[in-house]
């Protein structure tokens, strides 16, 4: 049980974060107002307004997916793991020659 201890863990930037979650307030206030003010006129308009308005949608998923894909590093006595949405690596210290 010794050989599990937690020795340190890593933490997700303030920084990164505010600027993600601000990034993704603008771009849903920079959709609602594409969508609400652009009115078109001709078939054209109405289709670069739809791939406007997909792209902006993907560009704040994007974000969301990326805040959720932080590497997080764990490091115990004899390995450490680096931890990120769907998948979790264990890398033992002895498998590293210097």
């Amino acid at each position: 049980m010794n050989e599990d201890r937690l020795i340190s863990k890593s933490e997700k930037s303030n920084f990164i974060t505010v600027i993600i979650f601000l990034g993704i307030v603008l771009l849903t206030w920079l959709v609602y107002l594409t969508y609400t003010n652009f009115q078109p006129k001709i078939i054209y308009e109405v289709r670069t307004k739809i791939v406007g308005i997909s792209a902006l949608v993907l560009l704040i998923i994007y974000c969301i997916y990326y805040y959720l894909n932080i590497k997080i590093v764990y490091i115990f006595n004899n390995y450490f793991e680096i931890k990120t949405l769907f998948k979790t690596k264990k890398y033992l210290f002895t498998d590293f020659k210097t």
